[in-house]
């Protein structure tokens, strides 16, 4: 091994320190921010434990008892980066946390989104997981036949992906099953 000294150890030092400060950058209409994106380490152990709750319970409420199931669905987040979120720890970065709102917004559309968890983290509370109040009156859903398409034409628009599948699946066993009748279109 070669030992550096002098001049040349000199200038070695001067080429990290400019790699250094070249890490940092400046946005547009702003002050200079260290390249160095979100990370849950930048928040405290309150605000990882509510983000943390939130997107168990989510994930519980999307049907999803097991972290696996959760993640096989969603090839984009690791079991590992997951259970981290899930147990407050420090160590998770914003890709991740994007994906999991990704995720989540799937079966929480309009209330949970790729910028959710930084919100939570931030001190917002979590979304709601109850299932928004649907007008009977007005609705095509409940207006409409559950044989006629336009039923499941507005149904998917009333309900998430996932429980329009479900239910989608669970017409087509009764259809299977009853015999074909005049007030009943094929």
């Amino acid at each position: 091994m070669r030992l550096v000294t002098g001049a040349y150890r000199r200038t070695l030092r001067i080429e990290r320190a400019c790699r250094r400060d070249g890490l940092r950058r400046t946005l547009p209409n702003s002050d200079t921010m260290n390249s160095r994106s979100l990370r849950t380490a930048d928040y405290s152990e309150a605000a990882r434990r509510r983000l943390g709750e939130a997107v168990e319970k989510a994930r519980r409420a999307a049907g999803f008892r097991w972290r696996t199931q959760f993640i096989r669905a969603h090839g984009d987040i690791g079991i590992t980066s997951l259970n981290m979120v899930e147990t407050y720890k420090p160590l998770v970065g914003a890709a991740v946390l994007q994906a999991i709102g990704r995720a989540l917004g799937q079966y929480f559309p309009g209330r949970w989104n790729e910028d959710t968890p930084k919100a939570i983290l931030e001190g917002a509370d979590p979304p709601s997981l109850d299932p928004p109040p649907v007008d009977l009156q007005s609705s095509p859903v409940f207006t409409a036949s559950v044989h006629d398409p336009e039923f499941w034409a507005a149904l998917r628009n009333e309900v998430p992906k996932w429980r329009y599948d479900e239910l989608w699946e669970m017409y087509l066993q009764v259809k299977r099953r009853t015999p074909p009748s005049d007030d009943h279109p094929q």
